[in-house]
């Protein structure tokens, strides 16, 4: 179920939640936006939409269950990015020994950019990840055929 938060403390509270389920060094700088998805009446991920310059936003996400990412929910996250904010382009930032991060961004749809030197506090780089409307769009859609087929081999 979608989560948007009813107050500015809860969206600062949410942003902290990320930032420490991320692991994040230092909190997000406002002004950002959250979202949040529960499942089983439990936070299962924010997501933190900052470095609003459309066309491009950057998302930060934070999950404790990757079960969170529903056709459903991805679809929302669609909709606000691409119609609601306007942006044309989604760009997110990962430390390249997050793999599971790395995973979930190229699963959906995310495009490897380019590269961040010395970026980090330790002097390690970040991998710089852009995804445009086309790509998410095609990763739903996958998913929705899935979904399908998946209801099809259940009902036969």
């Amino acid at each position: 179920m979608i989560y948007v938060p009813k107050s500015a403390l809860e969206n600062e509270q949410m942003a902290v939640w990320a930032a420490n389920i991320i692991k994040q060094p230092d909190p997000f700088s406002p002004p950002y936006m959250c979202m949040g998805f529960t499942r089983e009446n439990k936070m299962a991920c924010v997501i933190v939409a900052h470095d609003y310059r459309p066309p491009n936003i950057c998302l930060s996400f934070a999950a404790v269950n990757p079960r969170w990412a529903t056709r459903q929910n991805l679809e929302h996250i669609e909709r606000w990015v691409y119609d609601q904010l306007k942006c044309t382009r989604i760009t997110g930032i990962v430390d390249p020994r997050n793999d599971r991060a790395r995973k979930f961004d190229e699963g959906i749809g995310f495009k490897l950019e380019g590269t961040l030197r010395r970026a980090r506090p330790d002097g390690g780089k970040l991998l710089v990840y852009g995804l445009i409307r086309e790509d998410f769009r095609k990763f739903i859609e996958r998913k929705r055929t899935k979904h399908e087929q998946a209801q099809g081999a259940k009902a036969a």
